[in-house]
C-alpha cells in the first residue's frame, strides 16, 4: 500500500485522508476508517492495526459527486467501504460484503433496503434517476429513504409512529403525517405516508 497514491485519490474527489496506526485500548488487528476534525476541517482518518500492512486500494474515484470506493483486503477477506460528501459532510459507510460492487455507481445501490429496490422496479425507475434524492419511488434523506404507502397495503400499527419528530442534525421533517421504523440486516429504513 503507497499513503501517498490513497492521498491523490482522495484529493481527486475534494477530501483530506490521514493514514495512521492504530491507537488507544480498542487496537484491533485490521483497518478502520473514521471522518475527523482537526483545524482545515473534516478529513478521512484510516488506522490500521497491528497485523502486516494491508492491501488497501482506491477501486473507483467520482469527482463529480465527489464519491469513491475504497477496498481492503485483509485476513478476514475483502472489505469495501464507500467514502463521500452528503450535503455537508464527510461520511464512510461500509459496503454489504455480500454484495457484488465494482465502483461508486454499484455501492449506491448495495447501500439500498430491498424494498427501496422492488420500489424502483413497480415504478419502472429509469437507471440515471435511481441515485437521485427524489425520483417515482422515493424520497432520500442521507441513508433513509422514504416510500409512499398504497392505501391498499396494510401496516401493523404497532410500527406506527404518530406526531413524532424526525430530527436529522440540524434539519427535520415536517412533511411527515405517520411513519414507521423496520430493521432489516445492516439497514433501517422508513416507510411514510407523504402529505400532499
Amino acid at each position: 500500500m503507497d499513503a501517498q497514491i490513497i492521498e491523490r485519490q482522495f484529493e481527486r474527489m475534494g477530501g483530506r485522508v490521514k493514514v495512521v496506526p492504530a491507537r488507544g485500548r480498542n487496537v484491533r488487528s485490521d483497518v478502520s476508517i473514521d471522518v475527523g476534525h482537526d483545524a482545515e476541517g473534516e478529513f478521512f482518518e484510516i488506522s490500521l492495526g497491528a497485523q502486516a500492512e494491508p492491501d488497501l486500494r482506491v477501486i473507483d474515484v467520482r469527482p463529480d459527486i465527489r464519491h469513491l470506493l475504497l477496498m481492503t483486503k485483509q485476513e478476514d477477506g475483502k472489505h469495501k467501504f464507500l467514502c463521500g460528501h452528503d450535503e455537508r459532510h464527510w461520511f464512510v459507510a461500509a459496503v454489504p460484503e455480500q454484495a457484488t460492487v465494482s465502483n461508486v455507481i454499484t455501492a449506491f445501490d448495495a447501500l439500498k433496503p430491498r424494498d427501496v429496490h422492488i420500489r424502483e422496479r413497480q415504478m419502472k425507475v429509469k437507471t440515471k434517476k435511481r441515485n437521485r434524492r427524489k425520483n417515482d419511488a422515493f424520497v432520500r434523506q442521507g441513508e433513509w429513504f422514504f416510500v409512499p404507502v398504497q392505501p391498499w397495503q396494510h401496516i401493523d400499527p404497532r410500527w406506527v409512529l404518530r406526531n413524532e419528530p424526525i430530527n436529522l442534525a440540524v434539519a427535520s421533517l415536517t412533511s411527515v403525517k405517520s411513519w414507521y421504523v423496520k430493521a432489516e440486516s445492516w439497514f433501517t429504513y422508513v416507510r411514510s405516508i407523504l402529505m400532499d
